[in-house]
């Protein structure tokens, strides 16, 4: 009989760290390149196991759980959130570390409950084992990954029995910047107001918005659209 993987009994949540789940993202596209594996590769060439085990079980729940595996276990395919983990850097990484660490239902709503809050970790676990209906016997298991994981996406921080779960981090503000051209004339000359553009960093790159006076005449229009176009951005 297989080892409660933290779907019965109480609720499921992932029986590893999201650190060591990101460990077998570049195995699991080195694996699977540009289709889909099986549950029995999955335990041999990225757990590098014997082959289907218990313990590949328990790792492959948790790769599920952090959304980094879709399919059935005959034909496992990596997610987009997979990939881009695989790719990203710097503060788009966060962000796509916060989207796996949330995509488990347990640890949403325990961070949601107390985000902005200093709770112990003791009345967490209370509230785990109670509201979210984990099981009482792994509700210290459970706040040992939900902690470890909070850290790692920059949604929490603990001190002993305190931990510290932070809002997740939004866009930042909408930054201004003025078109520059050889010719003044064409952005700011003649009291005309510049063209602006509006860069907000998103989960899949930057949005930028355009905004040009409507009513310049035909000539100087013509003429800062030339100037975005030389810019690539339009």
């Amino acid at each position: 009989m297989l080892a409660n993987t933290g779907r019965t009994p109480g609720a499921n949540f992932p029986r590893r760290t999201l650190e060591e789940a990101l460990g077998y993202v570049e195995g699991v596209l080195n694996a699977a390149g540009n289709g889909t594996l099986d549950e029995k590769r999955l335990a041999t060439a990225v757990f590098k196991l014997k082959g289907v085990s218990t313990l590949s079980q328990v790792k492959l729940a948790a790769l599920r759980q952090y959304g980094l595996l879709t399919g059935k276990n005959a034909a496992l395919r990596p997610s987009k959130l997979c990939r881009e983990l695989a790719l990203a850097e710097g503060d788009k990484r966060l962000l796509l570390l916060q989207d796996a660490f949330l995509s488990c239902a347990p640890f949403k709503k325990l961070y949601m409950n107390y985000v902005k809050s200093t709770p112990t970790i003791t009345n967490m676990a209370i509230y785990a084992s109670t509201e979210l209906h984990i099981n009482p016997g792994k509700k210290q298991e459970f706040m040992d990954v939900f902690v470890a994981g909070l850290s790692l996406a920059g949604l929490g921080r603990s001190d002993g029995e305190q931990v510290e779960v932070l809002e997740a981090a939004g866009p930042a503000q909408p930054d201004e910047i003025a078109v520059e051209s050889e010719d003044e004339d064409v952005i700011s000359g003649d009291g005309e107001a510049p063209a602006t553009l509006k860069t907000t960093p998103g989960r899949s790159g930057p949005v930028i918005e355009i905004k040009i006076d409507p009513t310049l005449d035909p000539d100087k229009l013509e003429k800062q659209l030339a100037v975005l176009r030389r810019f690539g951005l339009v």
